[in-house]
């Protein structure tokens, strides 16, 4: 393996997070190395390429580029931590970061477009995050633009998902705003998911789930003890009903898969599945198309999945076939950086 000068690739790059022995790198889909296993802690690279990765000799988080240059950032600058210890990474171009106890955020060139003045601040996506100051959430877009919710008493929001957000009012139910912070759906739920091709979960006041449109009107009656999101590639949201798992269409039809001892979430047209000890795939009709013969497995993301043989993690695609040799001590998703 040699290290792979970044955009050699082109537009894009398929970038997949290692482990060997204790430590972590990262390579290519071709098995390139782009950086050696060289981290004890770092995550996985977003989208807007770059990955956070913590320095043993400075004894501090960094935001480092596939060919290894290090984003550069005000050193006074705190950063979000997940798990109490891993940093956060960019989302939707954007970073929050924190100065003297204020949140703001700064742009892929690490500059600060948003300066830090609220008390917690969300992630960005589709262009649109939040902000909170003195109890009082803002809408913002890109440029620091605030919008002022149209409803009072709001004491929880999620994360944006196509031009939507949950809201909560105090000890109340969940509904949703737009990106100008206006109601679009009314708080009616007790929880609610978000937006995916137009169709999101909510649970009613009997603690059932269904499926709502963006009118907040139900498409598929609330009757689940549990649901997830629809998948795009197969149109099925996996759900469950007292200990019984199955699968849901757009149209509210059961699908009933049997010949698996594990049922998981269809991503990219494929569900993991189990016989016995061994994982693989299978389709909405419930064929195997990758059958059970790997010792663990990951769902697909950008056309690949991780999985494991003789306790080494490599990467097969959707005919099961090895792209990465299992030969890794642990492995994450595939991400693209465009």
């Amino acid at each position: 393996m040699f290290l792979l000068p970044f955009g050699i690739l082109g537009q894009s790059q398929l970038i997949i997070q290692v482990k060997q022995g204790s430590l972590w790198g990262y390579i290519d889909i071709e098995g390139n190395v782009i950086q050696s296993a060289k981290f004890k802690h770092c995550e996985e690279f977003s989208m807007d390429g770059f990955a956070p990765v913590y320095l043993e000799a400075t004894k501090k988080w960094a935001f480092i580029r596939p060919n290894g240059e290090l984003l550069n950032l005000s050193p006074d600058l705190e950063f979000k931590t997940s798990m109490g210890f891993n940093v956060e990474g960019f989302h939707g171009g954007m970073l929050a970061v924190k100065r003297n106890k204020l949140w703001g955020f700064v742009d892929t060139n690490g500059q600060i477009v948003i300066e830090p003045q609220y008390d917690g601040v969300s992630r960005f996506n589709d262009g649109y995050g939040w902000g909170e100051r003195n109890g009082k959430f803002y809408i913002l877009d890109e440029t620091g633009n605030e919008a002022e919710l149209s409803i009072e008493g709001v004491d929880e929001l999620r994360n944006f998902s196509e031009g939507l957000i949950p809201f909560r009012l105090a000890g109340n139910n969940f509904g949703f705003l737009n990106t100008g912070g206006e109601v679009v759906i009314e708080a009616q739920f007790l929880t609610v998911g978000y937006f995916n091709d137009g169709i999101a979960w909510a649970r009613d006041a009997n603690k059932k789930l269904g499926f709502i449109d963006k009118e907040g009107k139900w498409i598929i009656d609330p009757q689940f003890d549990f649901a997830v999101d629809f998948d795009p590639g197969s149109e099925l949201a996996r759900v469950k009903v007292d200990d019984l798992w199955s699968y849901v269409t757009k149209d509210g039809e059961s699908v009933v898969i049997s010949d698996t001892e594990l049922w998981e979430d269809f991503k990219e047209g494929l569900a993991m599945g189990r016989k016995g000890k061994m994982y693989g795939f299978f389709d909405k009709q419930g064929n195997w198309i990758i059958s059970p013969q790997s010792e663990g497995v990951r769902g697909f993301q950008n056309g690949y999945a991780a999985a494991k043989l003789s306790k080494k993690w490599g990467i097969i695609d959707k005919s099961g076939e090895w792209v990465i040799n299992p030969v890794y001590d642990g492995i994450k998703d595939v991400e693209v950086i465009r």
